[in-house]
């Protein structure tokens, strides 16, 4: 842009108000397919388990999780040992 020249701006904001968001370091790939991740939900009194989730998009060092997750399922923010 140079002095006295106009333009017109345009944001597209993205908000979704149900969505579930985790930290982007507890969503991990899965070594057999590039596009696939996953994160290891815990249950009280049992093993964490292992589980698919699709990821949206990222906003800072939160991911949108759009399908795998429920609310109030509980996730690890790291691999369990030996994983």
């Amino acid at each position: 842009l140079l002095p006295g020249m106009t333009c017109q701006v345009k944001l597209r904001v993205y908000e979704k108000k149900d969505a579930i968001a985790v930290p982007a370091g507890a969503v991990f790939g899965e070594p057999a397919d590039e596009e696939a991740r996953c994160v290891y939900v815990q249950a009280p009194g049992a093993k964490p388990v292992k589980r698919t989730v699709k990821v949206g998009r990222q906003a800072g060092d939160k991911l949108e999780i759009i399908e795998g997750l429920a609310k109030g399922d509980v996730i690890l923010l790291q691999q369990p040992a030996g994983k």
